[in-house]
């Protein structure tokens, strides 16, 4: 449709003018009222963009800054920031602590900051740097004598490494191939044709039960790292051969030596299988780990056992105490009270922490619960 030229729109009657004037005003309400919802969608999206990110990397408390824990920002764009170099050096970098002074009289070394801080490094004594002879005699010609060296420090790193061993056993046999063939004894393994050597067998347990790495992500990090597969399934499987043929050994003694202590601190934790031992049970059954701990104090070495259990009755800590006289402290649960009850050598005491929890002081009374 051609626009009206000014003589054509002049010509119109007045109440064609009026109309397509109210046409145009709400037209342009609706557009304004459009607009207006529009901004308001895009707002509400917006906070509840904003609350569900809250929710998934917010903090979960109701401190407002806890302190030593790293924040996270946005930038211009959005997106979160967390340089944790950043976060560590805020005022700037920090300053080393100083070397001890080397060159002295007395040869008398005291230990400081650095080295308390290093006691765990391997040392290394590197060769001594020295000014080769014809610069020294160009530089005192009328001699010189040595004096103690200048000693520095440097922190070296060296990352891990896999080595795959490629041992050769000799093979003989008769010279008039009488169908007699010798090989040399192989030297003792831990596991019979296996990969696994004693120093991956402690790396592999250092990760899972130190550091508390799961051992698929072990495996990924050294996929990832040194181009070493490393089945998971397969690892476990060590881990579990091990126990049978020799952890088993150091299991049993601590669990003897642990009966020297006169004192027993005891507790159960749950936690869910996927696959329960027993035939019967459904996925997600509940099962339970029994810690029990010696302090030092007590007559025996300090000392941490842990017994899976797939229950919770008093037979399992009845079991593991078979033999042991003395006390055992543990929180409320029935069971203990129940075993100690059966047994004149076992006294049950209550643990002050959970006591502290369950005391209650409503005013000017207090009331254990």
């Amino acid at each position: 449709m051609e626009p009206l030229s000014p003589e054509q729109f002049n010509a119109l009657p007045k109440e064609a003018g009026y109309l397509l004037y109210k046409t145009v005003i709400e037209q342009f309400n609706v557009l304004e009222a459009h607009d207006i919802q529009l901004e308001k969608k895009v707002d509400e999206l917006q906070e509840s963009i904003n609350v569900l990110v809250h929710q998934r990397f917010g903090r979960k408390t109701e401190k407002t800054q806890i302190d030593g824990q790293y924040e996270m920002t946005f930038d211009a764009a959005g997106n979160y920031i967390l340089n944790e170099v950043e976060k560590l050096v805020e005022a700037g970098k920090p300053k080393e602590p100083d070397e001890k002074e080397a060159i002295t009289c007395t040869r008398t070394k005291s230990k400081g900051r650095r080295e308390a801080d290093l006691r765990g490094a391997r040392v290394v004594e590197d060769p001594v740097i020295e000014i080769p002879a014809e610069k020294l005699k160009e530089l005192f010609p009328h001699g010189y004598k040595r004096l103690p060296d200048d000693i520095y420090s440097k922190l070296d790193y060296i990352p891990v490494q896999f080595v795959l061993h490629h041992r050769h056993i000799a093979v003989y046999a008769d010279s008039r191939n009488e169908g007699l063939i010798v090989r040399a004894d192989r030297p003792h393994e831990l596991l019979d044709h296996s990969l696994l050597t004693e120093s991956l067998a402690a790396g592999i347990i250092t990760a899972k039960y130190v550091n508390g790495a799961p051992l698929n992500r072990y495996s990924q990090a050294v996929a990832i790292q040194f181009d070493v597969h490393l089945d998971r399934q397969v690892m476990a499987g060590w881990v579990i051969e091990l126990h049978k043929r020799y952890l088993y050994r150091i299991y049993n003694r601590m669990h003897k030596e642990i009966f020297k202590s006169r004192l027993i601190h005891c507790d159960e934790t749950p936690f869910k299988l996927i696959h329960s031992p027993k035939p019967d049970a459904g996925p997600n059954h509940k099962s339970y780990m029994w810690v029990y701990h010696a302090h030092e104090d007590y007559g025996s070495p300090p000392i941490y056992l842990y017994q899976y259990c797939d229950g919770r009755s008093s037979d399992y800590p009845g079991t593991f105490l078979d033999g042991y006289s003395g006390i055992l402290v543990t929180d409320g649960y029935e069971v203990y009270h129940s075993l100690a009850r059966k047994r004149d050598d076992l006294s049950v005491a209550g643990c002050w922490v959970h006591y502290s929890r369950s005391i209650v002081i409503p005013g000017d009374y207090i009331n254990a619960t």
